[in-house]
């Protein structure tokens, strides 16, 4: 009996360790910084993705897998590879998505919305949250191996499209993990990343 109550002891206390560390506001001054550091290191980055759709009233989550490519100072690569094949690349301001063969360009400084879309991006991978905080309210907590960055929109028109948006960066390299953008409990859309590599020759993504 003595050792069947050790035993659930252990357990209770390894739940206890492993419980998340609620940050403060300084200390998530503290790992913006961190994330903004590690960031100004790496001169490019890549990796590949998977995305799982889950919707609610789907019986089964779709899932789809492709490339991310970064390079300073603000050009971004997202290429789809399986089942669907397409590609967006935002390069010198301009964003152009390509699928089945046939391409569209925008001016992101002629479109408002698309601009926010992209400094938001650029903003949560380098450390700078300065347009984020602007239409999130954001806190975070750390496990033992991420941050969990939480954003929750402050605008109701914005919830009824992103009510949240969950961001694991890893405590080693500060580098994404996952990321999770819901609009309900039950309706999301992860990324998990995977095979990351730093400072290699990606150039040719953006020729």
């Amino acid at each position: 009996m003595k050792k069947i109550v050790f035993f659930f002891l252990i357990i209770f206390n390894c739940s206890a360790f492993a419980q998340n560390t609620q940050l403060s506001q300084n200390e998530i001054v503290s790992l913006y910084q961190k994330i903004e550091k590690a960031t100004n290191a790496h001169q490019s980055f890549s990796c590949n993705f998977t995305q799982t759709k889950h919707n609610s009233i789907l019986t089964q989550d779709a899932k789809l897998r492709g490339e991310i490519h970064l390079q300073q100072p603000d050009n971004i690569a997202i290429i789809g590879t399986f089942p669907l094949q397409y590609s967006i690349i935002i390069k010198n301001n301009t964003m152009t998505m390509t699928k089945n063969g046939k391409s569209e360009t925008i001016d992101l400084d002629m479109k408002k919305r698309a601009e926010k879309i992209k400094n938001i991006i650029e903003g949560t991978t380098k450390g700078d949250f300065t347009e984020v905080e602007k239409i999130f309210h954001i806190s975070c907590e750390k496990s033992n191996i991420q941050y969990i960055l939480t954003l929750k929109a402050k605008s109701k028109n914005l919830a009824h499209y992103i009510d949240e948006i969950k961001i694991y960066f890893n405590t080693n390299d500060y580098s994404i993990d996952k990321l999770i953008i819901s609009k309900n409990e039950n309706d999301y859309i992860e990324y998990l990343l995977t095979n990351k590599n730093f400072n290699i020759d990606n150039t040719h993504i953006f020729n």
